[in-house]
């Protein structure tokens, strides 16, 4: 896939002027941990887990005995609204599954053991649909991601870094694909990911909608770049630790 100069210059100044919201990032101190059901903090994690398996089927719900999980950074978020608002202290968890290696999950977690917000995503070898933009390139899919404090926090921005920086630890580098439904794709594309559908491409960039689907999108090679320094300056993973790979 070709990408235009002035595209590529749009979505990696956007990523650039994303708001630096995190005031004070620590690396977790304990190790991994077998999620149990009577830890409060692991059955919470575990229910975001089990909630979409539950519409499927055909996928029985995995035990939480197929599930570690690990403190991997302490956060201090500022809030959207400087004025009316007031930091949030978070950590962020990590977990992998046993059964499933390539799946992965993202958790901030308040001082209370309740979920903020969460992320699920796996990695494929390479992507068919988007053989034209990431070639036979591994692949990061966002399957979901969520924040209960939308309103007042952007944790999405911190999930999607957090991703960004397992992408590289796994050897994705930076290659990230999802699908944007519920007229989420202005959302998206303001965190630096392309609509693979030039259409959706003219609407977003020359049009200016607002509440429109992105569908398949990616993030091109500025916007890697982009959050390849953002990551740099203030990153979340400690990967001398060995323990998001």
């Amino acid at each position: 896939m070709s990408f235009s100069h002035a595209n590529e210059r749009h979505l990696a100044c956007q990523v650039k002027q994303l708001p630096q919201n995190i005031l004070t990032c620590f690396p977790g101190t304990e190790g991994s941990r077998r999620l149990a059901l009577s830890d409060p903090l692991a059955k919470n994690m575990y229910e975001v887990i089990l909630h979409p398996l539950k519409h499927h089927d055909h996928a029985p719900p995995a035990p939480q005995s197929q599930f570690d999980y690990t403190p991997i950074t302490r956060l201090t978020v500022a809030p959207k609204h400087q004025a009316t608002g007031t930091p949030v202290d978070l950590t962020l968890y990590h977990i992998r599954s046993q059964q499933f290696p390539n799946m992965h999950y993202y958790f901030l977690i308040t001082p209370e053991q309740t979920v903020a917000a969460h992320a699920h995503f796996n990695v494929l070898d390479q992507s068919e649909c988007l053989a034209s933009a990431y070639g036979t390139e591994s692949v990061i899919v966002l399957n979901a991601i969520e924040s209960r404090m939308q309103g007042d926090y952007s944790l999405g921005t911190i999930l999607i870094q957090a991703i960004f920086e397992q992408s590289q630890v796994l050897g994705c580098e930076g290659r990230i694909c999802l699908y944007s439904a519920r007229k989420s794709g202005r959302f998206y594309f303001k965190l630096g990911f392309m609509p693979l559908q030039p259409t959706i491409l003219d609407q977003l960039f020359f049009e200016n909608q607002q509440d429109i689907d992105g569908d398949l999108m990616f993030l091109s090679p500025s916007a890697i770049d982009a959050w390849a320094e953002r990551a740099r300056q203030c990153p979340l993973l400690d990967t001398h630790k060995g323990l998001e790979s």
